[in-house]
């Protein structure tokens, strides 16, 4: 799930970079990656962050006994 996620998240990068490069017409190949490496380093943070939250949520849940363990 990681992996895909931050798979994901360099397509969304290439993808957000091209969509708001496209009215510049000059663009510096360096600026662009940059851009890209934004986008991919705050979606792969994020993604850390969610998938964390996920599994610390789910030992609490079980440590109150709401979902029984098998």
């Amino acid at each position: 799930m990681f992996w895909g996620g931050v798979v994901g998240s360099i397509f969304n990068g290439f993808g957000l970079t091209l969509l708001n490069q496209t009215y510049k017409s000059t663009v510096d190949n360096s600026a662009l990656l940059l851009e890209v490496m934004g986008f991919v380093v705050g979606d792969v943070l994020g993604l850390i962050f969610c998938l964390l939250s996920i599994v610390y949520l789910f030992r609490m849940i079980r440590f109150i006994k709401i979902v029984p363990d098998k």
